[in-house]
Formats: structure tokens, sequence, C-alpha cells
């Protein structure tokens, strides 16, 4: 049996036999194995690309605690060697003034 693939014009018409759009029928379903295969590929790809962001900031905020930490250190440090001045420049200026006292 044979079926024309030219619907309009029959002296146009190719006729060509069921068994080719019987070949043609299942390459749609190879095409929709391919579009689960794409399907799949594209979720896989996704779900690492998600992993390695997540690994990426969980590294920047890893780095970033760290350097907060450093800089928290380091402002008590200063903080430190300020409350020593501070003490040791008050102490300065009570001996002064009680100096003062005395000789009056």
């Amino acid at each position: 049996m044979y079926i024309s693939a030219y619907p309009f014009d029959d002296k146009d018409a190719v006729t060509l036999p069921i068994s080719f759009f019987e070949a043609i029928l299942p390459k749609s379903q190879m095409a929709k194995d391919q579009d689960a295969r794409i399907a799949a590929f594209e979720k896989q790809v996704h779900e690492e690309t998600q992993k390695k962001i997540s690994a990426q900031q969980a590294e920047l905020e890893k780095q970033i605690a760290e350097e907060l930490e450093a800089q928290k250190e380091e402002l008590e440090k200063q903080l430190a060697h300020m409350d020593r001045i501070y003490e040791e420049s008050h102490s300065a200026i009570a001996r002064q003034l009680l100096a003062k006292i005395v000789a009056q």
C-alpha cells in the first residue's frame, strides 16, 4: 500500500510506502527519549551547579567569618592598648592634681 506525501496536487505527489511512515513514527518515540535524556542531563547539571554554588558560598562565608574574627581580635588588642594608655594618663593626671593640692 502507498500513501501520497504531497496532499495538494497529485501530479506533484510522491508516493511512498506505508512502511516509510511507520519508520518515521518510532522517531517520535526517539524524540521523546531524547527529550527525557536532555531533561535528565539538565537536571543533573542544575544539581551539580547548585552543589558547586553552595560549596563556594560556604567557603566564602568561612573566609568572611575568619576575617571578621581576625578584625575583632585586632580591635580588642587596640582597645586594651587604649585602656592602658587611659589608665596610665589618668594616674599621672591624678598624681599631678594631688601634687598641686598638697603644694598649696
